[in-house]
């Protein structure tokens, strides 16, 4: 039989274990807690982002891209060139929603070149398929484009604290402000891309176009 004092040193030890394990059990919960609120208030921020007008046109611009593309394989250059001006005048317009109907989004500062690379690859890569545009050229677009957003999401998570943070279209401390220079290099491959889109329409060889290369 044990001392007394003995009992009531097992029995001290093993209060303070269950405490110390209660303890860490309510750390393990609160953790569980905020992780789960963190990711329930991050995809309602973005759901919520998505349903603003202009982010909706440009989620739309960004999943009509493959239909341009089956119009320029399937040899319908006349659907894929309207399918281009009616993109182009998209922009615009939720570019002109965002500014003058106060419906501007931190998201939307990202979608909206997002939008412009996805469709112009897509053209670009359509256009290389049926070889009206030279492979060098479409490689540097490309791989130019691959680089911006790599870049752009390292940038991102390195100047967070929290990674979700960083993408977060409402708590972000980041935002995307399009150059001049920017603008026109994205104006002149549009450009590029419809010239390439018209030739055919015209009876113009390709080889005309792609020896200016």
């Amino acid at each position: 039989m044990l001392p007394k004092n003995n009992q009531s040193n097992n029995n001290s030890n093993n209060n303070n274990n269950d405490d110390t394990t209660s303890n860490n059990n309510e750390k393990q919960q609160n953790k569980q807690d905020i992780v789960h609120m963190r990711s329930r208030r991050f995809w309602t921020n973005w759901i919520r982002a998505l349903q603003s007008p202009p982010n909706a046109i440009t989620i739309t611009r960004i999943l009509c891209s493959p239909l341009l593309s089956y119009w320029i394989i399937s040899g319908q250059h006349d659907m894929a060139l309207a399918g281009c001006i009616i993109a182009g005048a998209s922009d615009w317009f939720d570019g002109y929603l965002a500014k003058h109907h106060n419906m501007s989004t931190v998201l939307g500062g990202y979608l909206d070149p997002m939008a412009d690379k996805v469709v112009i690859n897509v053209l670009a890569a359509s256009l290389w398929y049926t070889s009206i545009l030279p492979t060098p050229l479409t490689v540097i677009w490309f791989g130019r484009d691959i680089l911006l957003i790599i870049g752009t999401a390292t940038y991102a998570r390195m100047n967070s604290k929290d990674s979700t943070v960083a993408f977060d279209p409402t708590v972000t401390p980041l935002k995307v402000n399009p150059t001049m220079i920017g603008k026109c290099n994205t104006a002149l491959q549009f450009l590029t891309l419809g010239t390439g889109i018209a030739l055919p329409l015209y009876n113009v060889p390709p080889e005309l176009f792609t020896g200016l290369w």
